[in-house]
């Protein structure tokens, strides 16, 4: 680092570093004191510098509180500090994309998906007998198909790319591995269903954003169609002289998008 700063062992709140263990998950602070001009520097430099003080886990820093110290004049309105004490916070939840120089998050989230069932398989009633009645169109039963939502989540990204907006609705060419939740996805398995993104402050910075992007997971490929009669997911062709495939949804690389899993 370029900022001289020193660990400060000992303060009010107890000693230093501090560290808390919750359900298997790393909560750590460290209390620095740099310069007060260099504060927001040393802050900047740290944003990619994992927890030094264990080897069983990897905590990268996520938050920070400044605290000013050695006030040289009182007289004016806004006081003017020599020194600051900066409190780090680090987690092991996140990881840290080293290429892209950012944190990252991840979620899975269930997700249903209703298929309809062909409605000229089924009577009301039994086979055979006055009470058997064929089953109308506008009555095709349906069942529930369980999956998920994968969401990766991005902090200190400086915009958001306008291909998030191209790639609506598309979904992978290739496989798409997961940062930290053990799980790949074969081609055809996710359709970006688009991105969240916010104004936040990492370190310092309140220039960054937090941004989402969402994929959803399908049980076979969002380019094949559930075939009542053969209880599979199956590839539709056009009718018409090309017979060629019907591919709704764009095949493309999610790459830009998710840069380390591609």
């Amino acid at each position: 680092m370029t900022v001289a700063c020193h660990e400060i062992m000992e303060g009010k709140y107890g000693g230093f570093p501090q560290e808390n263990w919750i359900n298997g998950f790393l909560e750590a602070e460290r209390l620095l004191e740099c310069a007060w001009a260099d504060r927001y520097t040393l802050l900047s430099e740290l944003a990619g510098v994992q927890y030094p003080y264990t080897d069983t886990t990897i905590a990268w820093p996520y938050a920070a509180t400044v605290l000013g110290i050695g006030v040289l004049d009182s007289t004016t309105p806004i006081a003017t500090y020599s020194r600051a004490w900066c409190r780090i916070k680090y987690s092991n939840k996140l990881y840290y994309d080293s290429t892209a120089q950012r944190l990252v998050s991840e979620e899975l989230h269930p997700l249903s998906i209703h298929l309809p069932l062909d409605y000229a398989g089924f009577r009301w009633g039994a086979q055979t007998g006055a009470s058997s009645i064929p089953v109308q169109p506008c009555e095709a039963p349906s069942f529930i198909v369980r999956s998920s939502q994968y969401t990766v989540t991005y902090y200190r990204a400086y915009a958001v790319p306008s291909y998030a907006d191209d790639y609506a609705n598309c979904t992978n060419n290739g496989n798409v591995a997961s940062y930290t939740l053990g799980r790949t996805y074969a081609a055809g398995r996710l359709l970006f269903g688009g991105t969240t993104a916010r104004a936040d402050t990492v370190l310092g910075s309140t220039t960054k954003l937090q941004v989402s992007y969402r994929f959803l997971i399908h049980p076979s490929n969002w380019n094949k169609f559930w075939r009542a009669s053969t209880a599979q997911w199956e590839t539709l062709y056009r009718a018409g002289p090309d017979g060629g495939e019907y591919t709704p949804h764009t095949a493309v690389n999610f790459a830009s998008l998710v840069p380390a899993l591609a």
